[in-house]
């Protein structure tokens, strides 16, 4: 029973991965070269449909980031009694709640800001917006891929890093004395032991 709600956990993790890292790379590599350059649109009309994509998005990843962080939270104590796996674990929870945060950002301030400057036709500020929105969005894209790697690493079986062979220790070499010094050995008389 336990394992299996192991099991459950980690792919509600894994899930919630897939959804907010996936949709990031979806949402810049399809959705918006689409709706600028080829879909027809005015460039207007292009912002809107990707400025509704990534507010719907931005309600996915919020979610997908909480249950991420409160799997994480529930399966804390299973690395506890290895030390750098705890360590591992801890450093991705700490990542996954900096991409959290940054996804936040997006949707509380840099969304109603891009949204003012759109309504108001101030191009210039709604363009810088955009780049920092670019910014932060390759910033989580990065630390989510950070977070699957040590997802990676904290799944590998544990039995393959604990049976690997230890190395062998190097064999001792026995060194000679160099001709001189065997010489000098030879030529020395030998002490006598003497009672006393």
């Amino acid at each position: 029973m336990r394992r299996a709600i192991i099991i459950l956990l980690e792919s509600l993790h894994t899930i919630g991965l897939t959804v907010w890292l996936g949709g990031l790379i979806i949402i810049g590599a399809a959705v918006a070269p689409a709706a600028f350059h080829h879909a027809g649109l005015t460039e207007s009309q292009a912002a809107i449909v990707v400025g509704e994509s990534v507010r719907l998005f931005t309600r996915l990843a919020e979610w997908s980031g909480l249950a991420m962080v409160g799997v994480q939270f529930l399966l804390r104590r299973r690395y506890q009694r290895d030390r750098a796996l705890y360590i591992g674990d801890g450093v991705r929870q700490l990542i996954v709640c900096g991409a959290l945060l940054a996804a936040e950002f997006c949707r509380y301030t840099l969304f109603p800001e891009m949204d003012a400057a759109r309504m108001i036709h101030d191009t210039v500020r709604f363009k810088h917006l955009h780049h920092v929105y670019t910014s932060v969005s390759m910033v989580q894209l990065v630390l989510l891929i950070v977070v699957a790697g040590i997802g990676a690493w904290l799944q590998a079986p544990r039995e393959a890093r604990a049976s690997a062979p230890a190395k062998a220790p190097a064999p001792a070499v026995r060194v000679e004395p160099a001709p001189a010094q065997a010489s000098r050995r030879a030529a020395r008389p030998a002490k006598r032991k003497t009672r006393r």
